[in-house]
């Protein structure tokens, strides 16, 4: 019999999704503005996946969600400077009916088709604006994961082993070797979403993106918290699986339901398919998420803005940096905040204080003892 005291463990999950990181950040300000304090203070572990992992690691730092909020805001329009391709003219060219009109729009469109071969042999954006945004002092700079003040855990691809990689602080033991690796090789690893950005080279390993495995990460901190941090909630409504009281709030990008267009063939190829595929597998990811770990795992301790029910039908792209798209995220974020203050289960989060990663290596200090 388990007679431990009851522990209370809380997690912060951030979802990938491009410039709808900014419906994150502007939740987050709104909550940092009404708590009068910076949220991590308040989780024990923080998850997040691409721009959710980069929001994650500044938050870790204690960096005011106000700067991330308008950073990204800022950052925007540099860093996706265009639409992402939509190879009109190769459409237009392959749409002719015959192969004497193929070659002659192909001949008079030359100039454009080979700009859009560019497209198809390079990736879409350059990280470079982000890079130099997050390599400022009052970002990450030149610190390491080891100087992060709370524990965090960030989804990655190790594109040159196909496995996952997890990147890690040191909140157990074994933890010894993400901890000297700079922060800033860690979130462009993260978010370097094959064909919008680069692959990413962190030491001798190519990283992506990890919205590939884990677009909405609650699955993985769950893990986290029960495996390397011990905490034993009652799991499927089953209390003699323990009695731990974990609570999560999960922060997502807008993941549209995307309905299948009946418009369309059933037979698509890449050109109907697009860039829609990976809203797709996000928003179905985040769906898979919801469904096994809110309703199942931990019926009642899952806080989810949006709720799976409550995402929108559609939303702005992954690029979209356009004025209404800006808009329409930052209204959307503070509508869910403010919300979110009318339920006690929401406030509850804020009444609880995290401890701190020098406070998780102390214990572990003493259990080694």
């Amino acid at each position: 019999m388990n007679t431990s005291p009851k522990k209370t463990f809380q997690i912060l999950t951030l979802s990938g999704g491009g410039y709808r990181g900014l419906h994150i950040a502007q939740v987050l300000e709104i909550i940092e503005e009404r708590i009068e304090g910076r949220i991590a203070r308040h989780f024990d572990l923080i998850a997040g996946t691409s721009i959710g992992g980069i929001i994650a690691l500044a938050l870790s730092l204690e960096i005011p969600a106000r700067d991330i909020r308008q950073t990204l805001e800022d950052l925007g329009p540099s860093l996706f400077p265009r639409k992402p391709p939509d190879f009109a003219t190769v459409r237009k060219v392959l749409g002719q009916s015959s192969l004497f009109s193929r070659l002659w729009h192909a001949y008079r469109n030359k100039a454009a088709l080979e700009a859009e071969e560019k497209d198809t042999r390079a990736a879409w954006y350059d990280p470079k604006p982000l890079r130099e945004a997050l390599s400022a002092p009052n970002y990450f700079g030149t610190r390491l994961i080891k100087d992060l003040s709370h524990p965090v855990i960030i989804p990655a691809v190790n594109y040159s082993t196909g496995l996952p990689k997890f990147f890690k602080t040191d909140h157990h033991h074994s933890f010894t070797f993400d901890r000297d690796l700079p922060i800033i090789d860690v979130a462009l690893g993260t978010a370097a979403a094959p064909i919008y950005f680069p692959v990413h080279k962190v030491q001798d390993w190519r990283i992506v993106d990890g919205g590939l495995i884990a677009n909405d990460p609650t699955q993985v901190a769950v893990h986290e918290a029960m495996m390397f941090f011990g905490i034993r909630p009652p799991l499927f409504g089953d209390s003699s699986t323990g009695s731990d009281d974990l609570r999560v709030l999960s922060i997502g990008t807008l993941s549209p339901k995307h309905f299948a267009d009946i418009g369309k063939p059933l037979n698509q190829g890449m050109l109907d398919w697009g860039t829609s595929v990976f809203d797709l597998a996000g928003s179905a990811q985040e769906a898979m998420s919801a469904f096994m770990v809110d309703r199942h795992m931990l019926p009642n301790k899952v806080i989810r803005l949006p709720s799976l029910e409550g995402r929108p039908e559609k939303a702005p792209g992954l690029a979209d940096v356009s004025a209404a798209s800006t808009e329409y995220l930052r209204g959307s974020a503070r509508h869910l905040a403010q919300s979110a203050f009318g339920r006690p289960d929401f406030n509850e989060l804020f009444k609880h204080t995290g401890r701190t990663l020098p406070q998780v290596r102390t214990n572990i200090a003493m259990d080694d003892k």
